[in-house]
Parts: structure tokens; sequence; C-alpha cells
């Protein structure tokens, strides 16, 4: 009964929050820019529609918050593998909830229902496990985790229009998915807003594409006047991008047969030479070739010719690296989409470090996992799961861990059992949220010089692979790491412990099918998961419950750890790239 509440309160108190964005029938989030900036249109709304409102969100959260009347939060000592493995066992058999999996001689929190509570905490008592009592009741922190946010938000929608959306409170799923389309209405020549799938519900799965050349992959040849057999300039430019030499050779000496010529489902076509078809010219300071469709005329411009010296080819830049986040790939770690939310803000709207967006192409994925999301507003605080069905007759248990999803060493180190926090699902691949994630990382290959997966908590920065071998350049992911962390810490809040960076299996615990692993031996350079600290408020909320006090705070810090990350991978990324290029010409 408390459900169908919780979703009618939800419903009607949704219906007029809805009404509170808008302003007019026809307008946006955004206002036209302003100084280089946008800003919120102001509301129009009605003091009663917004009391209202407030009071119906606050009722259905209350409602929702039912289900863990009486569950308790214990913080339990690990000392050993055997204590860790005797905790993933009680996990299992009894459904305690472990908050993060601790290494051992630190302590974890989990949450236990009361059901169960006795069966636990006897077990522990036989293993001589010590441990403690932190929360009586989670439902009475819930509650005051819902108040806080609603009145946050009540405050904003009282204030002055800001730019862009507030870091005061945790935004729902609308409200991210219209910010996302109206910054590309908006910022059409920097944001590209892409579909990349629907979620098991059928929702939008949306990520920005932040870009000041259109993510076009490039080649830039330094002459005034370069004239050079298309073969040669074909052979030369997809080395330079990083083609294997023998599958580039094979491709050139077809030139003559085939009637168009691709590279990776694209084609590379160049401006002709007026009366000289078998040839190409750049006649300007710098010509840029874009990847882009075949055209018709292609085959007719790149006949080979063995006239030209390739010598007249004497430097190639490569296109622009790609730094790839996504957040919410977790439902329940509310704290991380406002990381993702920040970084947006500063590649867009409050630009300041130009740089960032001159030199890199950005990715941005805020909602992962937009029905798991959805479901921890409405139902359930601390699902962690997707939503998908069909895996257990009647759907008693439901949902699969997306980051125990991906085709990597899968469901070697996750759970089989559809009712565990990390069941890996029936396939590598299987859940649409993992293959949208999976698409972008193979379409853009090794173009992603930076991976980012945000999660919530502990304050670590964490690299693959999740069996606890290093990936050939290990050293490199480490130092980048640390300097991540270090620029964290230095703006962190004084209360948080500083960043641990290291291998995921060896500073916390072995995993299998996760993003991070599956980006890493895909071709993407430095690949990790952040996971942001447990921000507690004088004691009283902390995990994955969220404080409006530390919102911006947490996309401030992190964003200062993203762009080191992401100074550190162009200046990688263009190292790698003149080796390349010397290398090239040394054989020519």
């Amino acid at each position: 009964m408390l459900r169908y509440v919780a979703a009618l309160c939800f419903l009607l108190g949704s219906l007029l929050a809805k009404n509170e964005i808008y302003d007019g029938d026809n307008a946006g989030l955004l206002t036209a820019p302003v100084g280089g900036r946008f800003a919120l249109k102001a509301r129009r709304s009605v003091p009663m529609n917004r009391l209202i409102s407030l009071f119906l969100l606050i009722a259905a959260a209350r409602a929702r918050n039912e289900i863990y009347d009486g569950h308790s939060l214990y913080e339990v000592t690990v000392n050993n593998e055997d204590d860790a493995r005797i905790l993933g066992f009680l996990e299992e058999r009894l459904g305690v909830d472990v908050w993060a999996h601790p290494v051992p001689g630190s302590a974890a929190p989990v949450l236990v229902p009361a059901n169960v509570r006795d069966v636990f905490l006897s077990k522990l008592d036989e293993a001589g496990m010590q441990y403690r009592l932190d929360v009586v009741n989670i439902k009475e922190l819930l509650d005051l985790e819902d108040s806080m946010l609603a009145a946050a938000a009540n405050r904003t929608s009282r204030s002055e229009p800001r730019i862009g959306l507030s870091f005061d409170t945790i935004h729902r799923y609308a409200v991210v998915d219209a910010y996302l389309t109206e910054l590309a209405s908006r910022f059409p020549d920097v944001v590209t807003v892409v579909s990349g799938g629907r979620s098991f519900e059928g929702r939008d799965i949306k990520y920005l594409r932040i870009s000041s050349s259109n993510f076009q992959v490039q080649i830039k040849i330094d002459h005034k006047s370069v004239v050079v057999a298309p073969a040669r300039l074909f052979l030369d430019m997809n080395l330079a991008i990083g083609i294997p030499r023998h599958a580039v050779q094979d491709w050139a000496a077809n030139l003559t047969r085939w009637p168009i010529h691709p590279r990776r489902g694209h084609l590379h076509h160049f401006r002709g030479e007026p009366g000289k078809p078998r040839r190409v010219t750049c006649p300007y300071p710098a010509c840029f070739i874009n990847e882009g469709e075949g055209k018709s005329e292609y085959d007719r411009l790149m006949r080979p010719s063995r006239n030209a010296s390739p010598a007249l080819i004497t430097y190639c830049d490569t296109s622009k690296p790609i730094v790839f986040m996504e957040s919410l790939i977790h439902a329940r770690e509310w704290v991380t989409l406002p990381a993702t939310l920040y970084a947006i803000e500063k590649l867009v709207i409050d630009v300041t470090e130009r740089d960032l967006v001159r030199d890199i192409d950005w990715i941005v994925l805020p909602i992962a996992n937009p029905d798991g999301y959805e479901h921890t507003h409405v139902s359930e605080r601390f699902w962690r799961k997707n939503r998908a069905t069909g895996y257990m007759i009647g759907n008693v248990c439901m949902g699969v861990d997306l980051n125990r999803n991906f085709d990597f060493n899968w469901g070697t180190g996750s759970s089989s059992n559809v009712c565990s926090e990390t069941f890996h699902g029936a396939r590598a691949h299987s859940e649409p949220e993992a293959q949208v994630i999976s698409d972008i990382i193979r379409t853009h290959g090794q173009r992603i010089e930076l991976f980012l997966d945000i999660h919530s908590f502990g304050s670590y920065i964490l690299y693959g692979f999740g069996t606890g071998v290093l990936p050939p350049n290990g050293l490199t992911i480490h130092l980048a790491g640390v300097q991540m962390a270090q620029a964290i810490d230095a703006v962190k809040w004084a209360s948080n412990r500083n960043y641990v960076v290291g291998n995921s299996a060896h500073v916390l615990y072995g995993t299998s099918g996760s993003a991070q692993d599956f980006a890493q031996d895909s071709g993407c350079t430095l690949s990790y998961t952040y996971e942001l600290p447990a921000w507690r408020n004088s004691g009283s909320l902390n995990g994955f419950l969220v404080d409006p006090e530390f919102i911006e705070q947490a996309g401030f810090e992190t964003w200062e750890g993203i762009k080191t990350g992401a100074r550190f991978a162009l200046n990688n990324f263009r190292a790698r790239q003149m080796l390349r290029k010397q290398n090239i010409f040394n054989t020519q």
C-alpha cells in the first residue's frame, strides 16, 4: 500500500515540479547566451504550487523509505582474507548489503535488514569477527536526506536565475535529459547530443560530445604546396593514425582495384589537382584532410601514381585525443552525477581553461543507468543494478550489475545469482546500458586516451586489471593516477582522507567484467575507476547518502583531478604521435 501512495505522491509532485522548470509553453531550460554563458529562465511559478510540490515529493520519499525501516548499518572489521570471504558468503546467503568491500585491516559498512540481523551477528560472533553498530535505523537518515535535498531544491527555486544547473541538489533523469538537449541547441558549434540507445525500460541514454572540431579525424600537412601520390599519402596518413603497417600496405596495394577505400567504415577523400586526376594537392599553408563519408568521385581522385616523391610529406598531425567519462552506472551512487555535470559546465558554460576544449575531444555520459537511477528516487534508495527482468520466474529478483557485464574476463569474479548485487547477467554486454558504453569505446578505439568510470565511495583512484595483472603501460597509468589524486587532495575537504591510488585487485578486491578493464583492454591508454569520498555531515549522513552542502564540492574537487588527468593524457598522446611520426619517416 505504501508503494502505491509513494507512486501517487511522486506523480503529482513531478507534474507540479515539471511546470516549475519551464517558463511558458514553448520555453526551454536555458536562455540565450549572456556574455558567453547562459542562464536558467526565471520561473514565473505560483508559490502555492511550489509548496504543494515540495510537500508531495517529501511525502513520496518518506513512503519510499518505509521498506528500510528497521535496517541497521554495521561496521564490520575485516582482518584477513578469511574474514573477507566470510563477509562475502553472508552477503550472498543472507542478502545483507556490503556497501564497500574493505582491504584486510579496515572496516566494511554493511546494511542489515531487521529480519536477518540476529543470524548475521551470530555468524560474525562464531567467526570471531569484530563489529559495531553505526546506525540503528537507516530510515531516519533517509528521511533526513530527503528533507535536506527538498529544502535545498526549494531554496534554488526561489533564488535568482543562475548559470546552468544548480549544484545544491541531485537532479532527476528528466531534468538532466532536457538539459543535455538544450545545451546542444544553444552551443551547436561545440556540443552534440547523442542518443546512444535505450535502457531496458526504454529510457533514452544520452551523452554529449564536446569538441571544437566536431570530432573530425584530421591529418595536417605542413607545406605551402604539396603534390604527392595518393597511394603514398594514404599509406602515411593511416600509419600516423595508428593502423598496423601491414594492413595499410595491403590497402595501398589494392588502390587500383577497389572502387572505394575503407578505413573502419569511413573513407578519406582529398582535393584533386586540376588537370591531374592522378594526384592530390594542398595549395594552402596547412591542409586538413577530414574523415567523412565516401563520394562517387573518390576512386577517380585516388588512382595511384608513382611519379611523386614521398619526401614531399614532411609532417603529419593526427586527431585530438578523447577523454570519455561516465557516472551513475551504479544507480545509488548519487554524488557521482554532480562530477560529470560540473565537468560539462566547465567545458561548455563557465569555460576558464579553453585549451581543454581546443586540444581535447570529450565524451560525457552523466546517467549510464537511467532505469536504476529513477528507481532509487521512487522505490528503493539503495538499488544498485539496472532493472532488467526475465532472469528468474516471477521476477522475485531482478537487475544486472552493469559494472560486471563487460566483455573482459566476464563471469569469473562476479555472481551468477540473480539476487546478488554483483549478478553479471546472461552474457557479456547482455544489457543495453552496457552496450552503449561498449559501443562508444569500440567506435573511437585508440583515440580514447583517458577513460573515467566515476563511482562512490571510498576515496580511491583505481586501475586494471581486476585480475591483479597490470597492463603493459602500468607505470604510466600509476603516475597519471597519482597526479590526479594529488590534484584532488590539494582542494579536498580536510575531513576527508587522501585518495589512494593503485590496482583495483591489490588495493581493494578482484573484479571481472568491469567497464574500466574493458576500456583498457580495448585500446584506451589510461583507464580508471574513481571512487569519490563518503562525505559526512557532523557524523550523520555518510556512505551513499548525500548532504546538499557537499554536492558542489564533489563536482569541484573531482574536476581538479579530471583536468589534471586530461592534460597528462594530452601530453602522453602527443609524445606517442611524435614518436610514431619519426618511425614512419625513418622507414621511408
